[in-house]
């Protein structure tokens, strides 16, 4: 019989985000605040999980990437849909929402 030593580590709901953001004059160069929200519809306001917000976050030549972890059963084999608010930290400028499919 064999013997051994197994490691392990433990699965955790943590994901990093990645993307480019574009506005009307180009790729996005200064410095945004995200809001992250999962649904489970494309309508509709039935939200799972909690709210995660990203302030200032540095864009390289639109591209971004944005830590989260939304928690215990919120990804739990059902299809999601996140929506992502975008506000640029500079001008105030009104937050900006889209929600796209997560399979």
């Amino acid at each position: 019989m064999a013997t051994g030593v197994v490691n392990a580590q433990v699965l955790t709901n943590a994901f990093t985000y990645q993307g480019v953001l574009r506005g009307s004059g180009g790729l996005i160069q200064t410095m945004v605040d995200f809001e992250f929200k999962i649904f489970d519809a494309a309508a509709g306001e039935n939200q799972v999980g909690p709210t995660l917000v990203a302030s200032t976050v540095t864009m390289d030549a639109g591209l971004f990437a944005v830590s989260m972890d939304f928690n215990a059963g919120v990804f739990s084999g059902q299809q999601r849909w996140i929506e992502i608010g975008v506000r640029n930290s500079m001008q105030e400028a009104k937050l900006r929402r889209s929600r796209n499919a997560n399979r």
